[in-house]
């Protein structure tokens, strides 16, 4: 999955493997054998490939060492995935992650009811960013 994000940024980029490759330094083979998801770029490479593409390390690192199933392939999951942009949220303290939920990034209180009615104004909602999704999106999301 990491190398169908650094390839759809590149082409976001209007930059070419060329281009890319030249920048970081990697050979241009090698950099093909990422973007089709053959290899895993090194930690070194995949810095050198964010700091080409102009995009933070952390976030592409998200996807690294995962995988797309079919369905996530043909919805076009990637897509959807956030490269560049973080969650803004007013922080009105900490909020204890509950064990069930040992990879939560984040606590998010729910204000409205926008999301009724699965979540109800007042409900807590834990997160985990960068989290693939599937068929059931709330697998992810656990109230407490």
């Amino acid at each position: 999955m990491i190398g169908d994000m650094i390839a759809k940024v590149r082409i976001e980029r209007s930059m070419t493997k060329t281009e890319l490759a030249s920048l970081t330094d990697v050979n241009i083979g090698h950099l093909t054998h990422i973007e089709k998801g053959e290899r895993n770029p090194s930690l070194k490479t995949l810095k050198k490939i964010c700091k080409a593409l102009d995009i933070p390390f952390q976030q592409l690192m998200y996807t690294y060492g995962k995988f797309l199933n079919e369905d996530q392939t043909a919805y076009g999951y990637v897509d959807y995935i956030t490269y560049n942009k973080v969650p803004l949220v007013k922080m009105k303290g900490f909020k204890v992650c509950p064990s069930n939920m040992p990879s939560g990034n984040l606590a998010i209180e729910v204000d409205n009811d926008a999301m009724d009615p699965l979540f109800k104004k007042g409900d807590v909602v834990f997160v985990e960013l960068n989290a693939l999704l599937d068929e059931k999106d709330c697998r992810h999301i656990w109230l407490k």
